[in-house]
């Protein structure tokens, strides 16, 4: 619901002391419950259009802090196996599609 004042959002800890964070997910479509460990392919959440949004997408981060809507917390750069290497991380206003995991 675009109307909503937040994103709803899952947050996964990473064993190398970073977080991911997912946004503007559909409203409970979260899949995986607080605390429970996941695995890489692991469907973790469905995506949607929750918080300031007029469009459906996955809003995707990677950050040294748990607290990613903070100026001390900046997204780090992030390259997927499907898309080129980019010393910057993903481009803006780009799109990339999500291939099955194998």
């Amino acid at each position: 619901d675009s109307d909503n004042a937040h994103a709803n959002t899952i947050i996964v800890a990473h064993d190398d002391g970073t977080f991911a964070g997912y946004g503007h997910l559909t409203t409970d479509g979260a899949l995986a419950e607080v605390g429970q460990a996941v695995g890489q392919g692991e469907a973790i959440a469905l995506s949607g259009m929750s918080g300031p949004t007029d469009t459906p997408h996955l809003h995707f981060q990677v950050s040294p802090c748990v607290e990613m809507d903070t100026l001390a917390c900046r997204s780090m750069p992030v390259t997927f196996r499907n898309t080129g290497a980019n010393p910057s991380g993903l481009l803006r206003g780009r799109t990339y599609e999500a291939l099955p995991y194998h």
